[in-house]
């Protein structure tokens, strides 16, 4: 899920080619208010060295490209916007990185933030329009999304920071439409290359419309969701495949239409040691559609607390537990605790079921298939 970053110190001065219908993003932009403003494609960096604030009725369009190294595995992104202040979107402005006119198919559009990126209003745009498959992508040190509209086709939102320096990704709001595209935090780099420290990721509100994409972590630590609505289908993810670190849900609502909750992922250190950790919901509703999803993990899968997990008819939900080399997933165990924890079961579940007798299955229909071990402590 991950690329690493090919990037070039050399800074040039801002220079941006004729647009008819809009202005050159000025060298002093923090505080555009109104007007258009382009950045266009450029054979090299391109450096903005303050903050870019964009508030009231203002609208920036950021053309600039990365290149793609598939060998490589790299990005080159020696030729993108480079912010080396802040970015931030408010009001009724506007923010895109749209891909319309690329000259092959290894270019990706592609905006490099040092700082932070902060929205809470207007509406972020990140679009691929020329059918390759590199995502258009923001990639900043770090984030604060409270409100607004995201709306991301072919796109990904990377943040790079390190939780060691104060680093944080937070989404407290905002509505998020998402199509083939990717929202996370991954890992540092530093002078020996990619570590798996990474910037704290917590979700604590927003509305999520994921088709065929993915919200989580690819680093070291935690993945928080307290709150938000999530709406995910055809093979959408919550995830986390960093070393080590659990996914946490505490409280909103998600619904899974043939989609699925994964700790596990390609991680595998020097070693080959592969990630670790559990999932642990323990709040919350967890809805289940369409044909079939999944709760899979490299380590336990805990459901407590009062969490809600409704099972629709025709649908089924498997737990499945990682073998250690990830090659697997074999029928995990659902430890399940608490007497206002419920299972509304109208569909199928395939799991062992581990945890007391104050959990409570309540079954919706004549047919629900219930394909477990059970092992319930009093």
């Amino acid at each position: 899920m991950k690329n690493k970053l090919l990037i070039t110190t050399a800074l040039v001065a801002l220079t941006c080619g004729h647009n008819a219908f809009a202005e050159n993003l000025p060298a002093d932009a923090t505080s555009l208010t109104s007007g258009s403003y382009v950045v266009e494609r450029s054979d090299t960096q391109v450096s903005h060295p303050e903050d870019i604030n964009l508030s009231g009725t203002a609208s920036l369009d950021v053309k600039t490209q990365a290149i793609v190294e598939p060998e490589a595995e790299e990005v080159d992104v020696s030729n993108t916007l480079k912010v080396e202040g802040n970015v931030s979107l408010a009001d009724d402005a506007s923010l895109s990185i749209i891909n319309s006119d690329a000259t092959n198919e290894t270019e990706k559009p592609f905006m490099f933030v040092d700082g932070k990126y902060t929205q809470t209003g207007g509406e972020l745009t990140l679009k691929q329009e020329n059918e390759a498959e590199w995502r258009s992508t923001l990639n900043a040190k770090e984030a604060d999304i409270s409100n607004g509209s995201i709306k991301l086709d072919t796109g990904e939102i990377f943040i790079y920071g390190n939780a060691d320096d104060g680093s944080k990704f937070n989404i407290s709001g905002g509505t998020f439409e998402m199509n083939n595209s990717n929202i996370s935090t991954y890992p540092a780099a530093s002078a020996e290359g990619n570590s798996q420290k990474g910037a704290a990721m917590t979700v604590s509100g927003g509305t999520f419309k994921m088709n065929e994409s993915s919200l989580g972590r690819e680093n070291s630590g935690d993945l928080d969701i307290s709150g938000g609505e999530f709406m995910l289908e055809n093979g959408s993810a919550i995830f986390h495949d960093g070393e080590t670190g659990d996914i946490n849900i505490s409280g909103g609502t998600i619904s899974l239409k043939d989609s699925s909750i994964i700790r596990g992922g390609d991680y595998q250190s020097e070693d080959g040691k592969p990630a670790s950790g559990n999932i642990n919901i323990t709040g919350g509703t967890i809805n289940v559609s369409g044909s079939s999803a999944e709760l899979s993990s490299t380590g336990e899968i805990k459901i407590a607390n009062g969490t809600e997990l409704n099972i629709a008819s025709g649908s089924t939900l498997f737990a499945k537990a990682f073998t250690e080399d990830m090659s697997q997933a074999q029928k995990a165990t659902l430890n399940v605790y608490d007497n206002d924890t419920r299972i509304n079961l109208a569909g199928t579940l395939s799991a062992n079921i581990n945890g007391d007798d104050r959990a409570k299955f309540i079954f919706r229909t004549q047919t629900p298939k219930l394909t477990v071990m059970l092992k319930m402590s009093a």
